[in-house]
């Protein structure tokens, strides 16, 4: 499969749009290699049966299916369901309206954020922000250099990096008023981590400083059986 399709300002069917950025009104197929060489917004549907070389943005409406991997120097904005058959880079952010499937490594200089769920066969490092809406299940290893956000459930085949931890295990409890996330040593209340001496150490005025009244009421509530997880 050595074709390449070139999408560029002179690709058939290509409008400008304005301020460098290119529509094209139905769906895009195609049985080899793309690159696309412009900001790009497809209406419909976008499979490819090769790789696909984005160097600028690319924004697809419905579901985007490419059977090699994806390269994207831009954004990546999907409507629908996205899926990859090896790996899969943004050099910015990533946001998928429906389900996410790599089946190899997936990499995010930026944020991502998935509405339905978000399954990688190889390894997940994403610079900033992970928001995922149902479930995540990573085959090895995760790192989250920002924060992980999760709605469900998620499973994590090896090593895990969150929040710039190292951990061996995960396990997240949801309270009445705080997602509680414990490591290996470290707990992570709401937005707040430390290690775990540094909790057990806290000064109610260094509680309340981080959120409140409630915190401390939350805190001293809680304590005993968090610190013991």
């Amino acid at each position: 499969m050595e074709a390449m399709t070139i999408i560029d300002e002179q690709f058939e069917g290509i409008i400008d749009k304005g301020n460098d950025l290119y529509y094209y009104a139905g769906d895009l197929k195609f049985d080899n290699n793309v690159e696309i060489k412009i900001n790009l917004k497809v209406a419909g549907v976008f499979k490819v049966a090769g790789y696909l070389n984005v160097k600028g943005s690319l924004e697809v409406a419905k579901w985007l299916e490419v059977r090699c991997w994806l390269n994207v120097k831009g954004v990546l904005d999907v409507g629908g369901w996205l899926d990859v058959g090896e790996l899969l880079r943004v050099d910015k952010w990533l946001n998928v309206g429906g389900q996410l499937n790599v089946r190899g490594w997936l990499g995010v200089e930026e944020w991502a954020s998935v509405d339905g769920s978000l399954k990688v066969a190889g390894s997940l490092e994403v610079k900033g922000l992970l928001n995922v809406k149902r479930h995540l299940e990573v085959g090895e290893w995760l790192k989250v250099e920002g924060t992980l956000d999760v709605g469900k459930w998620f499973e994590i085949g090896e090593i895990k990096y969150i929040n710039g931890v190292k951990t061996s295990t995960v396990k997240i409890i949801h309270s009445d008023t705080y997602v509680i996330w414990v490591f290996d040593n470290h707990i992570k209340i709401g937005c707040q981590l430390y290690k775990k001496e540094e909790w057990a150490n806290f000064t109610n005025k260094e509680i309340i400083a981080m959120d409140g009244k409630r915190a401390l009421e939350f805190w001293n509530r809680n304590k005993e059986w968090i610190l013991k997880i």
